[in-house]
């Protein structure tokens, strides 16, 4: 690869890397109390429970269309995230529903 194509491929790659930070601070809702984010990544999340390629994908409304999906024998598949084990993997917390109609109507307490 030449050096103009290393450099082309560098920032695409940087701005993928970019894109993947903001998704990731978008879904862990800022930080309330003493630096710890109320609502953990739930791409993280998905990767522990299924595996590295997954991630976390919102398919339906509200806080019950969060799904993790994952490639299996080379085939898509989805799961519906459980948000209460989400936030008792974090830090042994409780769920709380502020919203149920909102996608991110959720927080870990």
């Amino acid at each position: 690869m030449n050096g103009a194509a290393r450099r082309a491929a560098g920032l695409v790659a940087g701005g993928m890397l970019g894109v993947v930070a903001t998704l990731g601070a978008a879904q862990d809702g800022g930080r309330r109390d003493g630096g710890v984010p109320p609502r953990p990544t739930l791409d993280q999340y998905c990767r522990d429970h299924l595996g590295a390629p997954a991630s976390a994908v919102h398919l339906g409304e509200g806080i019950d269309g969060w799904r993790c999906a994952g490639v299996e024998n080379g085939l898509w598949f989805t799961e519906p995230i459980d948000l209460g084990d989400v936030c008792a993997r974090h830090g042994g917390r409780s769920l709380a529903v502020d919203d149920p109609d909102a996608d991110d109507g959720w927080t870990c307490r």
